[in-house]
C-alpha cells in the first residue's frame, strides 16, 4: 500500500492560499484597510490575515474553497495516470492487430480485448471531466459582495463563483461522486488484472485489486453515509484522499507495465486486424483530445496561480 500525506497536510497550502486571495481582493475593493492587508500579505506565514477577515462572513467559504481546490488537483493527477495507462492500453493492442488468443475457453483478438479495456477507462476518464467542471465554481465569499466573490474565485483558478452559498458551503456530493470514481476504477483494474492473468502472466501492482476495490467501495458507502447526515466533510475526505492515492498507484504500476507482458498464444489464426481499426482509431483521437484538455488545466491553474502573486507583489509595490 503506498503511503500518503493526510489531508489536513494537504490542505494547508490551499488554506493560506485561499486566505491570501480573500485578503488581495478584499484590499482591492476597499472592504478592508488597505495598509493592514498589505502588511499580512507581506510573509506567507503572517497571521495578520485571520484579524482582518470576519469570521462569520469568510472562514467557511476560505476552507471549502481550499477543500474543493485540493479534490481537483487529485482529480488532475488522477487524469494523468488515466492518460497512462490508456494510451499503454491502445500501444499494446496495436503492437497485437490480428492476435487472438484463448480466454475463459473462448477465442478473442487480443488487440480488441485490450482496446475494450480503455473503453472503460476513457469513461472513468469522461466521468473525471464531469465532476471537475461542477467543481469549477467557487465557493468562497458567499455572504460578500458579488464583486468580490469574482475576483476571489477567479484568483483561486475556479470558473466562476458558485451561484447558492448555502449549497456551495453543505453539499458534500461532490465527495460522493470522488468516491465512487475510485470504486468504479478499482473495480475496473481488478477486471484488468483478472483477464490478463488468465492468459497467462500478470500486472505487477503493489496490492490485490479486488481488495483495493473492496475498500473503495466501503468508502464509498461511507461518502452516501455523510451526504445523508450532511456532517463534517473532512473525515470522508481523508478517507477519498488515501484510496485515491492507492487507486493512483495501481494504475500506475499497470500503465507502466503493459508494454513489457508476455502474453502466450496458443492461436495461429490472424485473420482478425481489421475488427478493431476503427475502435482503435476512436481510441487514439481521444486521448489526444484528453491530452490537450490536460494541459489547458494545467495551463489554468498555472495562470491562476501567476495572476494571485502578481496582484499581490502589486499591491505590496504601491
Amino acid at each position: 500500500m503506498s503511503t500518503t500525506t493526510p489531508i489536513v497536510a494537504a490542505l494547508r497550502p490551499a488554506l493560506t492560499t485561499s486566505e491570501r486571495a480573500h485578503l488581495l481582493a478584499l484590499a482591492e475593493l476597499r472592504l478592508i484597510d488597505v495598509a493592514a492587508a498589505r502588511s499580512a500579505l507581506s510573509s506567507p506565514e503572517s497571521t495578520e490575515g485571520a484579524a482582518l477577515l470576519d469570521p462569520e462572513r469568510t472562514e467557511a467559504g476560505i476552507a471549502e474553497a481550499a477543500l474543493r481546490i485540493s479534490v481537483r488537483n487529485h482529480m488532475a493527477g488522477l487524469k494523468e495516470v488515466f492518460l497512462l495507462a490508456r494510451t499503454a492500453l491502445i500501444e499494446r493492442a496495436a503492437l497485437e492487430r490480428g492476435r487472438r488468443v484463448r480466454l475463459a475457453g473462448e477465442t478473442v483478438n487480443l488487440g480488441a480485448l485490450l482496446l475494450a479495456h480503455e473503453r472503460v477507462l476513457a469513461r472513468h476518464t469522461q466521468r473525471i471531466g464531469d465532476l471537475m467542471g461542477r467543481l469549477n465554481l467557487s465557493p468562497a465569499a458567499g455572504e460578500l459582495p458579488t464583486a468580490a466573490r469574482d475576483r476571489i474565485g477567479a484568483l483561486l483558478g475556479f470558473a466562476k463563483a458558485d451561484a447558492s452559498a448555502r449549497d456551495a458551503l453543505t453539499a458534500r456530493d461532490h465527495l460522493v461522486e470522488l468516491a465512487h470514481l475510485h470504486a468504479g476504477t478499482a473495480s475496473s483494474l481488478a477486471r484488468v488484472r483478472g483477464e490478463i492473468a488468465a492468459l497467462g502472466t500478470d500486472v505487477a501492482v503493489g496490492e490485490a485489486p479486488i481488495d483495493l476495490a473492496a475498500a473503495a467501495a466501503d468508502a464509498l458507502g461511507a461518502g452516501l453515509a455523510l451526504e445523508a447526515s450532511g456532517g463534517e466533510p473532512l473525515p470522508q475526505a481523508e478517507r477519498s484522499w488515501t484510496i485515491g492515492a492507492r487507486v493512483i498507484t495501481a494504475l500506475r504500476e499497470v500503465g507502466e507495465s503493459l508494454p513489457g507482458l508476455r502474453i502466450p498464444s496458443d492461436v495461429d489464426d490472424a485473420a482478425d486486424a481489421a475488427a478493431q481499426d476503427a475502435a482503435e482509431s476512436v481510441a487514439i483521437d481521444e486521448v489526444r483530445q484528453h491530452r490537450e484538455l490536460l494541459n489547458a488545466l494545467g495551463l489554468q491553474l498555472a495562470d491562476a496561480s501567476l495572476e494571485l502573486d502578481e496582484a499581490i507583489e502589486a499591491l505590496l509595490e504601491r
